[in-house]
């Protein structure tokens, strides 16, 4: 099978992830969270990704 070309080629579902966006949002939060004296507990439901949740 070849390499998907276009979003219409990809198998659903799927994830597609814009890394840097991701980066920033999560210094992005962990600044705020610093800022309040908190850690983050990250859990699956919301990224549904192990790797994703890891970050």
């Amino acid at each position: 099978m070849s390499e998907p070309t276009t979003l219409t080629d990809l198998a659903t579902p799927c994830l597609i992830l814009d890394a840097a966006r991701m980066e920033r949002n999560i210094a992005r939060l962990r600044a705020h969270l610093a800022r309040l004296g908190v850690t983050a507990r990250p859990h699956l439901k919301t990224a549904k990704s192990i790797p994703v949740a890891r970050r």
